[in-house]
């Protein structure tokens, strides 16, 4: 994942990321796609039929 000063310039507080980070809280597409456009980068998402 992004290191902390990633996430908190986009909004999110330190001990958010850290527990993302350390598997404590879901990875949800949101922060997912905040953290791609801070680093500069874009989420994209596909769905499919199982």
């Amino acid at each position: 994942m992004a290191g902390h000063d990633s996430g908190e310039s986009i909004g999110y507080p330190a001990p958010v990321i850290g527990n993302i980070e350390q598997g404590r809280r879901k990875r949800g597409l949101k922060i997912l796609n905040d953290l791609f456009n801070a680093l500069g980068g874009e989420l994209y998402t596909a769905f499919r039929e199982k």
